[in-house]
């Protein structure tokens, strides 16, 4: 072993942590520190590990972590070092990416490390831990440094897409708390960039998109199929739905749905709980963005009319599990192409209308949006074109 990992066996010592009849039922760590012992850290050092290795791609019977030494636990972050005996690397592997603590947080002292002599004291933070509520947004901020002082720029439409430009190559990034999306047109920068991140943060490199927030990646002939068939399926047995008989069309021609129609449900909640689960859905099929509109205006007061309308949702998507959105390969040249409609004084009880739009690039849709107008529109054409307003505002 290498004389720099050798004053590792010093930095936790390890103790005997059984309770003993001789000490009162105490075991000798709490004995001798007055508090209980920490039982999520259990290894000591020179005890053999396995840490996963984070390549890019494995092969089926190639090994999915190496074989080392445990030396100890990191101090400033949440994770630990260990030592492979066959290289001589020091690996050092985060669990949580945390953020640096910027404000002053005070926390309560925790359950069974409460000091004997000052049990009203309360413990001033210096790193983030889970549950902290300025956690993401640190996280979030060290993160985005990283990128920035990498060339990244930050999209100005999407606070959470970053772009890296060079004369010939680009990247792309999309982030969700710690989920990544990264595409580019040079696989050897791709490589390179994802090295850097490795060496800066734990990741683990899943490989091609498949999955991503319940939305399902497909690769075709055409481009990409973007669905959503298990987290329908899902809901389907949540809500108890998997039986029944599918239907042809989301919501009957020239429904009208009232704020008085249908009786008052007793337990509201199984109706806003469907009715939120169908807008998530919208993200993929704007086939059922207009019903879901209409279902989602009651959630104060919901009838039985309404839970019949979202019922009809579900029986709709049981026959269309496999519908999507697909994505295709576009040239330079491709326009954006937008078209707008209105349901004029749809509502039978404010009497406003409802725009509706769909905004393509090439044949890809990019947006679609069905929403009620804030204000009562007196004419038809009125109506129209505050309609119009609104998808050309979509499209600048």
């Amino acid at each position: 072993m290498p004389g720099v990992a050798r004053y590792k066996a010093c930095s936790r010592p390890g103790f005997a942590r059984l309770p003993t009849p001789i000490l009162h039922g105490l075991s000798p760590f709490e004995k001798f520190f007055y508090r209980l012992p920490d039982y999520n850290f259990l290894r000591v050092f020179g005890c053999e590990c396995f840490p996963n290795l984070s390549a890019r791609v494995f092969h089926k019977l190639t090994p999915r972590s190496v074989r080392c030494v445990f030396l100890d636990y990191a101090s400033d972050y949440k994770g630990y070092h260990c030592l492979d005996p066959k290289s001589g690397h020091l690996d050092v592997k985060n669990t949580f990416l945390h953020g640096v603590l910027t404000e002053e947080v005070y926390m309560k002292q925790p359950t069974g490390f409460i000091h004997p002599h000052y049990p009203n004291h309360v413990c001033k933070l210096t790193k983030d831990i889970y549950g902290l509520k300025q956690a993401p947004r640190a996280w979030f901020h060290r993160f985005s440094a990283f990128l920035i002082s990498h060339g990244f720029a930050c999209s100005k439409s999407d606070s959470l897409i970053f772009i890296y430009c060079s004369s010939s190559h680009f990247l792309i990034l999309l982030l969700y708390i710690d989920d990544i999306i990264l595409t580019d047109n040079h696989s050897g920068l791709l490589d390179q960039f994802i090295s850097r991140l490795s060496h800066q943060f734990a990741m683990k490199d899943l490989g091609n998109l498949h999955c991503f927030l319940s939305i399902q990646a497909v690769p075709t002939s055409h481009g990409l199929h973007l669905s959503q068939q298990k987290h329908i399926v899902d809901l389907l047995l949540k809500f108890h739905m998997h039986t029944c008989k599918p239907l042809r069309t989301p919501l009957a021609s020239r429904t009208s749905i009232s704020l008085m129609d249908g009786e008052l449900l007793s337990d509201p909640s199984e109706h806003r709980s469907m009715a939120g689960a169908l807008q998530y859905l919208t993200m993929t099929r704007l086939d059922i963005a207009y019903a879901v509109n209409v279902v989602s205006q009651f959630m104060h007061a919901p009838c039985t009319t309404y839970m019949h309308c979202v019922k009809r949702i579900f029986r709709y998507l049981q026959g269309t599990l496999t519908y999507g959105l697909t994505l295709r390969a576009l040239s330079m040249t491709s326009m954006v192409i937008a078209y707008s409609d209105v349901d004029w004084a749809g509502c039978p009880d404010s009497h406003r209308s409802t725009t509706s739009f769909a905004v393509f690039l090439g044949t890809n849709f990019i947006s679609w949006r069905a929403k009620k107008q804030p204000a009562v529109s007196k004419l038809s054409k009125e109506a129209e074109y505050r309609a119009i307003a609104y998808t050309v505002a979509e499209t600048c």
